[in-house]
């Protein structure tokens, strides 16, 4: 028998996942979304996990332009977690324009700011229930300053490891 889904989602509310912005670049289009099921998989290959509800106008984008920078997000960018989720349902562009970005060397948006914007390519993707997982390779990491970042726990944001 499967768990029920509000319970579910609630007992996930009192787990605290980092927030991170993955955005994409190419020919199917700039765009960015505010997850926070990113993970690590392995550093050998340097590897990360991320998933995307296969609902989402973007997920399609993302998988088309192949490739994917995961932003981590620093305290102090609380403001553009919501956003980027989709809040407000603010166009691409608006969106895109509330912040900062830099080019990674594979072309990929970095976020300026971020605790740390790592760039690579999508290597296999899986589908599971609603979602679908990305396993990203990574080209590089680009480290921020920040010394701390930005978690989803009791559905908000909190600074950790803030200085």
């Amino acid at each position: 028998m499967a768990a029920e889904q509000a319970d579910f989602r609630e007992a996930m509310s009192r787990l605290g996942a980092g927030i991170c912005v993955l955005a994409s670049n190419g020919p199917a289009g700039r765009c960015a979304l505010t997850v926070s099921a990113v993970c690590s998989i392995t550093d050998a290959p340097p590897t990360l996990l991320a998933c995307i509800n296969r609902r989402s106008a973007l997920e399609p984008v993302f998988r088309a332009n192949g490739a994917i920078a995961v932003n981590v997000l620093a305290p102090g960018q609380e403001g553009l977690a919501l956003p980027f989720a989709g809040a407000g349902a603010l166009p691409m562009e608006e969106r895109m324009a509330l912040a900062e970005w830099d080019m990674l060397p594979n072309g990929m948006p970095g976020l300026r700011g971020a605790a740390a914007s790592l760039g690579g390519r999508i290597a296999e993707t899986m589908e599971r229930g609603t979602h679908s997982m990305f396993v990203i390779e990574l080209e590089e990491v680009a480290l921020g300053a920040a010394e701390g970042g930005l978690v989803w726990l009791g559905r908000r944001c909190h600074a950790v490891g803030a200085p």
